[in-house]
């Protein structure tokens, strides 16, 4: 009988963190290295970072994780809290790993995200690669937008 080889450093590890206020979030961590965070957007998971996580393996500890009220469980993710909350839960997820500096890379809210956070805790972070990062001024145009998608979607 032919043996398969599975090679599990592709796989990335699945765990869940708990934030300051009781809810838990799923991360991924791969690698071994200087901490990189990459941060998704509203409209994605952590999984679509699958391949830039692949490529960035060779020279660093990748971490993913999904912002509040994303995934399969969004229980008790709550509502209407404003941008400071995703800045204390990405805390939390530091925290918890006992990071004390990173580089990171992000996506839209994943940018600003990451921007807001280099701001408060600037000793954290080495540096960021930012795309698509939007500005408070534009949050009512994204929530008439969302609202418009959820109304389509009922």
């Amino acid at each position: 009988m032919e043996q398969q080889l599975v090679d599990n450093a592709a796989q990335p590890a699945s765990l869940s963190f708990q934030t300051d206020d009781g809810i838990f979030l799923s991360y991924s961590v791969q690698g071994e290295g200087f901490p990189l965070l990459l941060v998704n957007g509203l409209g994605n998971l952590k999984e679509a970072w699958a391949d830039t996580a692949q490529a960035f393996l060779r020279y660093f500890k990748v971490i993913c994780y999904n912002l509040r009220n994303q995934g399969k469980d969004v229980s008790n993710h709550g509502v209407g809290y404003d941008f400071n909350r995703h800045v204390a839960d990405l805390k939390c997820l530091i925290s918890t790993l006992g990071i004390n500096c990173f580089c990171g890379i992000g996506i839209s809210t994943g940018s600003r995200l990451l921007a807001d956070y280099a701001v408060q805790h600037p000793a954290q972070v080495r540096s960021l690669v930012l795309m698509g990062v939007s500005a408070e001024r534009f949050a009512t145009r994204y929530q008439v937008i969302f609202e418009s998608w959820l109304r389509a979607l009922q």
